[in-house]
């Protein structure tokens, strides 16, 4: 006779079954709620990032501002510059270079170097050796800083060989411009700003590209700064951000995923540097987003499989406790219809089912029977 399931599988079957279907289709929506919560943490700490960077930028900016302007009040210079004490003995040439050497670059922590030009641009002093004379006349330094305080682009410039950040502010004497002061700034005071990676993992970074697409910072990956107006960096991300320079609700973009400018794919958001229009960016490597997601989702298949093994386990026991039960009471019966004793054997195990049903089936026949016997006497 063909043997069917005992009342253990019977039990535990459906019940792991929809353990399991319950707990992938969970696993599912779960792997959802992962990514939409990794992509949500990650724009936000991009964000968040370039937008506290950008700031600190913009406060460095206004303190070399403000630094510029206290340098050019110095009353030596000033002084060199009147055309009534030009004669004075503390302006004779290479005197007052001298004196910005050893004095002004001294107290300036900003500053490299510092230049002196004339209301018609001829520089008067420099703290660089032999960097008296020139005509500086048509640089954007001297036309933009005998008007305002003045940043210039990371460039190259008349004023130094490097690729270097420079500023130049008027100087006056009662309110009147009598000269321009230059200075090269230490660019590293803005890279450092960019190279703070605290939480960042291993390939977070932020730099600056300028209106060319030009990097005009450092690579987390080529420190050596080779990147400096050599590597371009015409992505989805840079392009964007120029973009919208107008617009700056717009700036702080959803997360984007793009070809990186080191041809690898990256995630990013932009911050526009309005006052020198630049653009910040900050980006990671995709690979370093899909891991964390990866890592996540391992350990959800694992407490998937515990949860599936716990209650397949407890479909066991409980089987198990079950199906004794109904062998006890499929035997109790057959031994009540028998009227003698039926030994309970561990074999019916897998006929506890059918066995209750034949039991019932023999009770109600019974019964009948008996009824019958009634109504006939």
């Amino acid at each position: 006779m063909k043997r069917g399931f005992s009342v253990r599988a019977k039990i535990m079957i459906p019940f792991v079954l929809l353990t399991a279907v319950f707990t992938i289709g969970g696993a599912g929506i779960f792997y959802t709620l992962v990514m939409d919560y990794i992509e949500g943490k990650t724009f936000e700490q991009l964000s968040f990032g370039a937008h506290v960077k950008n700031e600190h930028i913009q406060t460095f900016f206004s303190l070399v501002r403000g630094r510029m302007g206290d340098q050019a009040a110095d009353a030596k210079i000033v002084s060199c510059l009147l055309d009534e004490t030009s004669k004075n003995e503390d302006c004779a040439s290479g005197a007052l270079s001298t004196y910005l050497r050893r004095e002004k670059i001294a107290t300036f922590s900003l500053a490299e170097e510092l230049y002196v030009l004339s209301t018609d641009g001829q520089m008067i002093a420099g703290t660089v050796v032999g960097s008296l004379g020139g005509d500086f006349a048509d640089t954007k330094l001297f036309e933009n800083g005998i008007k305002n305080t003045y940043i210039h682009t990371i460039s190259e410039t008349q004023f130094d060989a490097d690729i270097a950040l420079f500023a130049s502010t008027p100087i006056y004497s009662n309110n009147e411009v009598v000269g321009v002061l230059v200075g090269k700034l230490k660019e590293q005071e803005l890279f450092d700003i960019l190279e703070e990676r605290k939480g960042w993992g291993v390939t977070g970074e932020t730099y600056l590209v300028n209106s060319s697409l030009l990097m005009i910072s450092p690579s987390r990956f080529q420190p050596d700064q080779l990147t400096i107006l050599s590597q371009e960096s015409a992505t989805k991300n840079a392009k964007d951000c120029f973009s919208k320079r107008n617009n700056f609700e717009q700036q702080h973009s959803k997360l984007q995923t793009f070809l990186g400018y080191r041809g690898v794919p990256v995630v990013g958001v932009h911050s526009y540097v309005a006052s020198m229009d630049w653009c910040l960016l900050a980006e990671y490597n995709k690979d370093e987003i899909s891991q964390q997601a990866q890592f996540l989702i391992s350990q959800l298949l694992l407490v998937a499989l515990l949860i599936i093994f716990f209650f397949g386990g407890v479909s066991y026991v409980v089987g198990t406790l079950l199906g004794k039960d109904l062998r006890q009471i499929i035997h109790t019966g057959k031994n009540i219809l028998s009227g003698g004793t039926h030994p309970v054997s561990d074999n019916d195990n897998e006929h506890e089912i059918e066995g209750l049903g034949n039991l019932l089936d023999s009770f109600t026949e019974a019964l009948f029977q008996a009824r019958v016997n009634i109504d006939a006497k």
